[in-house]
């Protein structure tokens, strides 16, 4: 017998018990507890679960199942990467450490020029990657997606006239814009659609509304809002000179040491 890991309490090694339930445990915790052999103790409000030595604890859990592909780390490629990349890159890591997909991807902005040219930003990615044991299985440009089921796409009209959207019912998305560009939107739907299968795309949380309409037509994909990293009280942005380069916070740290 399993049960969800997130239905009791770990609790800190040096109490001499291993896990609790607050409150009285309900008859799923009960009888798990008996099928272990598992003793349990009352502690005022919580009620105590004592492991034996021998218990398997991979044993008496249900295992998540992993997403097929996790998008964790995809920078733009026309400007300098800053603190809020790095911030991308730590947690990326470690959700590959817990193991919690099975490939771990990228989808590379590459439409825009900037101040860095996309080889020279390619190659600084690759040395952050390794010097931070981050694997990249897999590798897209947004610039090479390419929808492969336009039935995805209906003709605008009104003010969406000359361009190609996305009707999700409750809201119309540019899918191809009247200049014949494509939108992120249009090149996160082809990539969902290439990859076909359950996936993670780890970005900052004002995407949310992004992935919730990408969730629409592909329900196998979700989507962790990261926090925002801020200077000054503002979004960093390389074009407004408010920010601290990936480069010079590493090396920083890497003289303190």
């Amino acid at each position: 017998m399993k049960i969800d890991i997130n239905k009791i309490k770990t609790t800190p090694s040096d109490l001499g018990f291993n896990f609790c339930v607050f409150g009285k445990p309900s008859d799923e915790i009960i009888n798990w507890c008996k099928y272990w052999d598992l003793k349990m103790e009352d502690s005022g409000k919580y009620t105590n679960i004592i492991l034996n030595d021998d218990t398997k604890i991979s044993d008496m859990f249900n295992q998540p199942e992993k997403y097929d592909y996790i998008d964790g780390f995809s920078p733009n490629l026309n400007k300098h990467l800053h603190v809020g990349h790095f911030s991308n890159l730590v947690l990326a890591n470690a959700f590959q450490k817990l193991g919690v997909g099975n490939k771990f991807i990228a989808i590379f902005g590459d439409t825009l020029e900037g101040a860095v040219q996309k080889d020279d930003a390619l190659k600084s990615y690759f040395e952050y990657c390794k010097n931070f044991n981050y694997n990249v299985d897999e590798m897209f440009f947004a610039s090479e997606m390419k929808l492969q089921d336009e039935s995805f796409l209906k003709e605008g009209e009104g003010t969406y006239e000359g361009s190609k959207i996305f009707d999700l019912g409750d809201e119309k998305l540019v899918g191809v814009k009247s200049t014949g560009s494509t939108s992120y939107f249009y090149q996160d739907v082809a990539l969902a659609s290439k990859l076909n299968a359950s996936t993670l795309y780890l970005t900052g949380v004002e995407q949310d509304n992004h992935f919730k309409s990408l969730k629409k037509l592909f329900p196998t994909t979700n989507h962790v809002g990261l926090g925002l990293v801020q200077l000054d009280g503002k979004k960093m942005s390389s074009s407004e000179g408010n920010v601290i380069y990936m480069t010079d916070f590493i090396n920083k740290f890497i003289t303190i040491i």
